[in-house]
């Protein structure tokens, strides 16, 4: 099915209209859940088939075509407005950079570019959109930083972009582009947490950092969240064991280095648990609990 933007009609392909009993349109604008329908059965033999649409706008149209007891249909978008044009960019690649970072790579027409938009869904019909971004023209690529847009680990998602733009003296929005699948990288992106050493006194001084309190620091894990078993990893993603902390974090306190590290809150993934770390593993022994809403 071909759309032809600029007088509200279309085209169909089909082999023949001779068994097809019913034939119908459904229209409606994009930003609307009702659908109009219209019928086009008397209009197959046509060149091509025209809606009664006389206001500017996108419009989402479907098709359904039936014979008997088997029918068919198809969806597109199309834009009315003084057959003005823009052309939906091209999503070639979505890459995982580093740990927690991804990049999509595209192309999109600089000429009359407004700004671009792009969504993510957990399905390739977009009924389960997750995260969508509107306002960059960064023109090959786009970084997503899984941590902000709050992206499950290692999912196959579903990205599609649309650009605006100023055409012919009026902004339009293109249809959405083809849909990209990917899978989603490891979110290992260092989280903001409050460090103390082994024999330091644990409870309210977690909840807050500076002298004489605990150490607010970036850290992870090598789980999706902390928890008994999992390791707890420097930002450069190596152990956090005393002779890591020596060598990669110039900044911490001696304690840390000589005595390694002994327990961690993460601030902002379970704010109200404190893990116990066995020294010389970096591994989540035990967890006990902290209030910090009244420190």
């Amino acid at each position: 099915m071909e759309s032809l933007k600029c007088d509200v009609s279309f085209k169909l392909d089909y082999e023949s209209s001779d068994l097809i009993g019913e034939a119908i349109a459904y229209y409606k604008p994009s930003d609307s859940d009702t659908e109009t329908p219209y019928n086009i059965i008397d209009d197959l033999n046509e060149d091509s088939i025209k809606l009664p649409i006389n206001s500017l706008g996108s419009y989402d149209l479907r098709v359904k075509l039936s014979a008997g007891a088997v029918s068919d249909e198809e969806k597109i978008e199309f834009i009315v407005g003084k057959c003005a044009t823009c052309e939906p960019p091209k999503v070639n690649t979505v890459e995982e950079v580093e740990y927690g970072q991804l990049v999509i790579n595209y192309f999109a027409d600089p000429v009359d570019l407004i700004t671009l938009e792009y969504q993510i869904a957990l399905d390739d019909e977009f009924t389960h959109i997750i995260y969508s971004k509107v306002g960059f023209y960064n023109n090959p690529s786009e970084s997503i930083d899984m941590n902000d847009a709050k992206l499950p680990d290692g999912k196959l998602l579903y990205v599609r972009m649309r650009r605006y733009c100023k055409s012919k003296g009026i902004d339009v929005i293109s249809v959405w582009s083809d849909v990209l699948e990917f899978k989603s990288g490891e979110w290992k992106d260092p989280l903001e947490c409050y460090w103390l050493a082994p024999g330091d006194d644990v409870g309210t001084v977690m909840c807050n950092g500076g002298h004489g309190y605990s150490w607010k620091t970036r850290a992870t894990c090598d789980t999706p969240v902390p928890k008994i078993g999992s390791t707890i990893l420097l930002p450069n993603l190596v152990p956090a064991l005393k002779e890591n902390i020596r060598k990669f974090l110039i900044d911490a306190d001696d304690k840390y280095k000589t005595r390694g590290l002994g327990y961690i809150r993460f601030v902002n993934v379970t704010p109200d648990i404190i893990y116990i770390i066995k020294k010389d593993t970096a591994e989540i022994e035990f967890t006990k609990e902290v209030d910090c809403t009244s420190t």
